[in-house]
């Protein structure tokens, strides 16, 4: 049976520690399956591959915090005893009650818009074979912003990457909260397996890291870059999200034909032509709309993957598509000379975002990797 949760409560896991419900969609049964999707994007971005990964998993396709229907990390103050909203946020008054992880609070496919976005009917939505155009680590930003701002995040001691300052939306804090949402969603199963897409990637690599994930199955995820292409992910994205701000009266016109997907989405897939119009028009809004861009575009100054923690112990796939033109497949050799134990796969005529391009390939892969 499938639910899709777009609404977000406080609460505690299992261990009684405050966490943030994420809004998810689950579906399937057999062994517990987290896919998280990058920046900019919603657990959407999954829909090609649900159909086939739902007959072999308990699949949770979660919005990380901040993006999709998840509200921004909540705050946790020990010495007050309390939880906080973040700015700007609230939490639902007293009489409100959270949905149970099966409860079906919304049709399968259907999910609510951040503040300042429209709503999406359900039809518009849950995408066909494709997803966002932009779910890659995308950028917040007003014309002009910095790329490297001084506040830039930086995981806890002994996360995977290194970088100075702090951030609820850097790797580690990520981890942290998926780490936390799954022993909500499986308090019967100490570790799971976890997919991810780009900065979905770095995160799932950090989860197997600590020895939490069995398996990991990483498409392009970050953390293998140098400062110049680490650079290049930010601008590209920063364009690409102030373009679909500026230019959201004229693309439902260019989006409804493939010539005008591919003049429009090119960058982020090898065949932008296939993707649903109305799909992209409501991950474009999710973009635009997103709370947690600012810091989480920030936090990727100075993020390289350094130890490999518990990786060499579980199954380990990473993937990069050949067409990947945010984070270049050359990153795919830097990530094998650090993860020598890992299988390592190039998607012939992928992009960036391989899941609508070759969706029966990615499922294999995480499939393959999980048993």
């Amino acid at each position: 049976m499938a639910a899709t949760v777009p609404c977000c409560w406080p609460g505690v896991n299992k261990y009684g520690d405050p966490v943030t419900a994420l809004s998810h969609h689950r579906s399937g049964t057999g062994d517990p399956l987290v896919l998280i999707h990058g920046i900019g994007s919603r657990w959407q971005l999954w829909q090609p591959l649900l159909p086939s990964l739902s007959s072999h998993f308990d699949v949770v396709a979660l919005d990380l915090p901040g993006f999709g229907a998840s509200p921004p990390a909540i705050s946790w103050s020990p010495s007050a005893g309390s939880l906080s909203p973040p700015a700007g946020s609230s939490f639902p008054s007293a009489g409100s009650s959270s949905p149970s992880a099966g409860s079906s609070s919304a049709s399968a496919g259907s999910s609510s818009a951040s503040a300042g976005s429209s709503s999406a009917s359900a039809g518009s939505s849950s995408p066909s074979a494709g997803s966002s155009f932009l779910s890659a680590g995308s950028s917040s930003p007003s014309a002009g912003s910095a790329l490297l701002s001084a506040g830039s995040s930086s995981p806890s001691a002994g996360s995977a990457f290194s970088s100075a300052g702090s951030s609820s939306s850097d790797v580690s804090a990520l981890a942290d909260a998926v780490e936390a949402f799954a022993a909500s969603m499986f308090p019967a199963s100490p570790s799971f397996h976890v997919a991810g897409s780009s900065l979905g990637g770095g995160v799932a690599l950090e989860l197997g890291r600590r020895g939490v994930a069995r398996s990991v199955t990483a498409f392009a995820p970050i953390g293998f870059w140098g400062p110049i292409s680490r650079r290049w992910c930010q601008v590209s994205l920063t364009g690409a999200r102030l373009l679909g701000r500026l230019a959201r009266p004229a693309l439902p016109s260019l989006a409804a034909t493939a010539a005008g997907r591919r003049v429009l989405f090119s960058l982020f897939f090898g065949h932008p032509g296939r993707l649903d119009p109305a799909t992209c028009l409501a991950d474009v809004d999710a973009l635009v709309a997103a709370p947690a861009f600012a810091a989480a575009r920030a936090a990727f100054a100075g993020h390289r993957f350094s130890d490999p923690g518990a990786l060499p112990h579980i199954p380990v796939t990473v993937a990069w598509g050949s067409r990947d033109a945010i984070l270049p497949a050359f990153q795919a050799r830097r990530a094998a000379a650090a993860l020598p134990s890992a299988r390592h796969v190039r998607l012939p005529g992928c992009g960036h975002l391989p899941f609508s391009d070759d969706p029966t390939s990615c499922a294999t892969l995480i499939q393959t990797t999980a048993t």
